[in-house]
């Protein structure tokens, strides 16, 4: 029997995978690192911002004195992003309040740091209707190590069979 349900962030509860792409490419330049589409997708999308910049750096001469840096810029313009474009989903809180009716537990698990999935669920409406939400920061490996997701299932209380 289900007990609860745990969802990704990016690509399920939001399509923020642009609004990532335009972030990090956009530090990126400020730098003269430039970056497709293409090559964000095939080799950098789902990735936490300070993994895609380790992979940068062992693939050009990035120097990786300047990850600090760029993470902090990325983060910004992300929120950038997030605070222009996101606005509260009537359909996405119907779909979760009809979870909670069933008495399915809600948890959201993602690579995004924590101060990205706060704001997200905030301009959604969303955040008072999940019992548990993790960050990448609060686990040892990210996605796509199972233990972002573990460690939801584990707050929540459940069997993640």
């Amino acid at each position: 029997m289900i007990r609860a349900v745990v969802f990704d962030l990016d690509g399920v509860l939001v399509d923020a995978v642009e609004w990532h792409f335009q972030a990090f490419s956009r530090a990126l330049a400020v730098f003269g690192y430039p970056l497709t589409r293409e090559e964000h997708q095939t080799a950098y999308n789902g990735l936490p911002t300070k993994l895609k910049l380790e992979i940068l750096s062992q693939r050009t001469p990035l120097p990786r004195s300047l990850h600090p840096f760029l993470n902090e810029l990325k983060q910004r313009y992300t929120k950038e992003f997030l605070e222009r474009e996101l606005a509260p989903s009537p359909s996405l809180r119907e779909m979760l309040e009809g979870l909670i009716a069933d008495g399915l537990k809600i948890a959201v698990a993602t690579n995004s740091t924590r101060v990205t999935l706060d704001l997200i669920l905030e301009r959604l409406g969303v955040t008072s209707l999940f019992d548990v939400a993790v960050s990448q920061e609060e686990v040892t490996n990210p996605k796509p190590d199972p233990a972002v997701y573990l460690e939801a299932i584990r707050r929540l209380g459940v069997a993640a069979d």
